[in-house]
């Protein structure tokens, strides 16, 4: 039995779309797999906290020889199950991000006891996240190395493109740069973590591109600052920022380049969306990327202008092709034979 732990969209972002596919890929491939929608109980939803709860309670009476799959990031609610959830084969995490300088005290000590359970393995989407895991004190053997990315389903590439993003496609012959974020912000040291400042200045450079940016949450204060940087830039024209929700797929169809200049990353699920629906893609030098990744020096903008002026319209990539299921397949198997 595979109990899967994490949340579907809304939101829509890398982790919430992995977790649904992961899930119609197990389903598909057996039929002991049960689905728990955990979500954070300061959300919200109506009686969040008897649902959280509730949901707790049942993954505890469910766990018995099970394998736990754990998808949210959340070091102490991982502690927890790992605590309540003890009579279950393995506990796994998918380490969806890493970042150390940004965790509180209290994150810190909950990932030192996750740490420390010999019950918890680790999947990590890249070799550098595996490394920075090894840094903090997890044992090399707990940790297997699984891409993130899973293949939309069929229904994904019929969803509609919101119709702002339609309008804007349909006024201009630029070439098309699409960009995404799951939270518009400044780090600690008051750098842009997706980098929006740095699309902003590419369009102002590049007069022959416009540019897509969707992110459906934000500091709103930084966001104010970035909607001044395209006023002062008279970018009204051509950069878009889009704060619905929304699934790239669909978009992805009808733009000519995707880029993710992150200042940080683990792998970037979005860049290899767009390369397996056939788009070119160019992504920051900050982790591992996806085959056929165009790279780029992080924070670089010469660097990063450059490689978008290489960029052609309608100028498509090929695809990767791989079993999805093998890896987790295997992973599970190495822990009961089933």
């Amino acid at each position: 039995m595979i109990l899967l732990v994490g949340t579907f969209p809304p939101p829509i972002g890398g982790v919430t779309v992995h977790v649904k596919r992961l899930l119609t890929l197990l389903s598909n491939n057996r039929k002991d797999v049960t689905f728990f929608d955990i979500r954070d109980f300061a959300g919200n939803k109506k009686n969040n906290v008897k649902i959280y709860i509730t949901t707790i309670n049942r993954l505890r009476k469910e766990s018995n020889n099970a394998i736990i799959h754990y998808q949210l990031n959340n070091w102490l609610e991982l502690f927890v199950i790992c605590i309540l959830c003890h009579k279950s084969y393995k506990i796994y995490t998918t380490v969806h991000s890493f970042r150390w300088n940004e965790y509180n005290l209290i994150v810190k000590m909950a990932f030192r006891l996750c740490e420390k359970a010999s019950k918890i393995q680790y999947v990590a989407p890249s070799q550098s996240i595996k490394e920075e895991l090894v840094y903090r004190g997890v044992k090399t053997k707990k940790i297997n190395i699984i891409s993130t990315y899973l293949p939309p389903a069929k229904e994904e590439y019929k969803e509609r493109v919101p119709k702002e993003i339609m309008s804007f496609l349909k006024r201009t012959n630029n070439i098309i740069v699409l960009a995404n974020a799951s939270k518009l912000y400044k780090d600690k040291s008051g750098i842009d973590v997706y980098g929006m400042d740095m699309c902003i200045e590419a369009c102002y450079r590049l007069k022959t591109h416009s540019f897509i940016f969707c992110v459906p949450q934000y500091d709103t204060k930084y966001m104010l600052e970035c909607k001044k940087s395209i006023r002062k830039y008279d970018l009204q024209d051509r950069f878009y920022i889009y704060t619905g929700l929304t699934n790239l797929v669909p978009i992805l169809k009808s733009v000519d380049c995707f880029v993710r200049p992150t200042s940080t990353d683990s792998y970037g699920i979005s860049v290899a969306e767009a390369i397996n629906v056939g788009v070119p893609s160019i992504a920051s030098d900050v982790c591992e990327r996806e085959e056929g990744t165009i790279i780029f020096k992080s924070r670089d903008i010469d660097d990063f202008c450059k490689k978008l002026q290489k960029i052609k319209k309608n100028n498509k990539v090929k695809t990767n092709s791989r079993n999805y299921y093998l890896k987790y397949q295997e992973m599970y198997q190495n822990i009961t034979k089933i």
